[in-house]
C-alpha cells in the first residue's frame, strides 16, 4: 500500500515481465520484437504482420 499526504492510501501494481514473457504476447500479431530497457522502463517494440 502506499500512503498519500491526504492519509489515503493506494495498492500499487507492478508488473516485470520476462523478455520471453512479452514475446510470447505478441507472437500471434507480431512479425518482429525486441525488448529496450531504460533505467526506469522497458519498451516492447514489435512490427505487425
Amino acid at each position: 500500500m502506499r500512503p498519500l499526504l491526504s492519509g489515503e492510501t493506494h495498492e500499487v501494481l507492478k508488473n516485470f515481465p520476462t523478455p520471453s514473457e512479452l514475446a510470447d504476447a505478441v507472437r500471434p500479431v507480431a512479425a518482429e520484437a525486441h525488448l529496450e530497457e531504460t533505467r526506469y522502463y522497458w519498451l516492447l517494440v514489435f512490427r505487425t504482420r
